[in-house]
């Protein structure tokens, strides 16, 4: 589903109005008209449905207002009001459909860790890696990557360039992705590392702290923040080579494994002691983790809360792919070495496939279960 992702909440009239890039994408390339109907993010991630209010050419603005049924107004940060009798002080009354939840933002969130290609094809990952809704991408410089392609990452994902943060709203506009996917500060392949032992699992890499966080007294865009109870993180990366690799699914039952033993052992007090002395094994854990979600029933436990809280980082080579020396480096960071049996593929290529079949197998992770 497409739609229209706005930088600006709602007035106190309920409307939104735009002008600039905006004003000629909606009236000159989707040719909206003064009555059509269009899905508008708003910048709190919820999805609004709007009207074209009025479209003026002379001022080249155009003038979108809240539309449906009414329901519970919406605050210029998009979150509902309480109630419609009393509105804020100094506010119009806001008639409104209530904006519609996040979908599926916040089960998993996706993390990834890009060694800089060429210009061009950096471009495309970080649109194919928007609409796969990545959370955050971290731009590396590694080993095999060219000086004037680090160069290039390094000023386009700085605060002052905005070339990157177009190519996002294009990708999620065009994708309808709720995920407010941000490109962060381009690392040197050490400081990525250490960035990434620094996120405790269930804490945002920075996606949602706007460069206005630090002066509110917030962290600073980049930065890890606190983790919820019980949260957990999983990080692979991809290798040209087999050896000393797995699988996706079998890495994802080792990455399983290793995240969510502690609250296995918690949610599922019945498992027969056979099958509790295979916990070790990353199969037998999938299938336990499995088993304790499905029983939860929409109920809180440790296992449901860590797998709906869980920081999920995939890393990528360049064109040279990554060096041996950095491989054992993020192995020694938690990193699960993952090899794709498939042709070789381009690094562009790379990206969107690995973060696809990663995506599929732990979304999936309690519904299959790897053979004996």
């Amino acid at each position: 589903m497409r739609q229209f992702v706005s930088e600006t909440g709602l007035d106190s009239d309920g409307c939104i109005k735009v002008g600039g890039d905006k004003f000629r994408y909606l009236a000159s390339v989707l040719r909206l008209e003064e009555g059509d109907m269009l899905y508008v993010r708003l910048p709190s991630g919820a999805l609004q449905p709007m009207t074209v209010a009025r479209v003026d050419g002379q001022s080249k603005t155009l003038t979108l207002s809240l539309a449906g049924s009414p329901a519970k107004a919406a605050d210029a940060s998009g979150s509902p009001a309480d109630d419609l009798s009393a509105p804020p002080a100094g506010s119009a009354l806001l008639s409104a459909v209530k904006a519609a939840p996040l979908e599926n933002a916040g089960r998993f969130r996706f993390h990834l860790f890009q060694l800089v290609p060429k210009p061009p094809k950096m471009d495309l990952i970080i649109r194919q890696a928007t609409e796969c809704g990545v959370s955050s991408i971290i731009p590396v410089a590694g080993e095999f990557c060219q000086k004037g392609n680090v160069e290039s990452a390094v000023k386009k994902s700085s605060p002052a360039d905005s070339r990157w943060q177009k190519v996002i709203t294009e990708a999620r506009e065009q994708s309808g992705s709720p995920v407010q996917t941000e490109v962060l500060p381009c690392k040197k392949f050490e400081e990525a590392l250490a960035f990434w032992k620094e996120v405790p699992g269930g804490g945002l890499l920075g996606e949602a702290l706007g460069p206005e966080a630090a002066e509110r007294g917030g962290p600073e865009r980049g930065t890890a923040v606190p983790a919820a109870p019980g949260s957990a993180k999983m990080a692979f990366v991809l290798y040209e080579r087999s050896e000393g690799t797995l699988p996706v699914h079998r890495a994802v039952s080792e990455a399983l494994a290793r995240a969510f033993v502690p609250q296995a052992q918690m949610a599922v007090q019945e498992v027969p002691v056979a099958q509790t002395a295979s916990r070790a094994n990353g199969r037998a854990i999938s299938q336990t983790a499995g088993r304790a979600i499905s029983r939860a029933n929409g109920r809180s436990s440790p296992l449901k809360n860590a797998l709906e809280n869980a920081d999920i980082a995939v890393m990528v080579g360049a064109e040279g792919g990554i060096s041996p020396s950095e491989l054992e480096k993020a192995k020694e960071s938690g990193f699960i070495p993952v090899h794709l049996e498939t042709n070789i593929l381009r690094c562009e290529t790379a990206a969107l496939y690995g973060l696809a079949i990663i995506q599929g197998a732990v979304m999936e992770s309690d519904i299959w279960k790897l053979n004996e």
